[in-house]
């Protein structure tokens, strides 16, 4: 499981990132907690929204929340994005949208994209 923390925060209404499966030839997956500060609190609640972004801000994934079902983290929050591209190498950055605090907050974390990578 890997652990992405966070850059910066912005407040705002909730946005309409929406995925589009069919512009984009390849995927990969990723499973992550998304942990707010060294306490380990981890986010995952109602009406929060993850998702990958390309450098011109196009919407490459968009996450779907659950819970760890084994393992250390079993019973927290974690979410599986599908992530999409038409070529290897595009960098993609994350960001998530807090909506008990109206807020997106930027994550440091980058990703780059391998088909097929897990």
């Amino acid at each position: 499981m890997s652990y992405i923390l966070f850059l910066s925060l912005v407040w705002a209404d909730p946005p309409h990132w929406q995925d589009d499966p069919g512009a984009y030839q390849f995927v990969a997956t990723m499973t992550v907690g998304i942990v707010l500060d060294e306490n380990g609190d981890q986010l995952g609640e109602e009406g929060d929204l993850f998702a990958a972004f390309d450098d011109a801000g196009d919407v490459r994934g968009v996450g779907v929340v659950g819970n760890a079902p084994f393992g250390q983290h079993v019973g927290t929050p974690v979410w599986e994005i599908i992530m999409r591209s038409n070529a290897d190498g595009d960098v993609l950055s994350f960001q998530y949208y807090d909506a008990s605090e109206s807020a997106i907050l930027g994550i440091a974390e980058t990703y780059t994209f391998a088909t097929g990578d897990q």
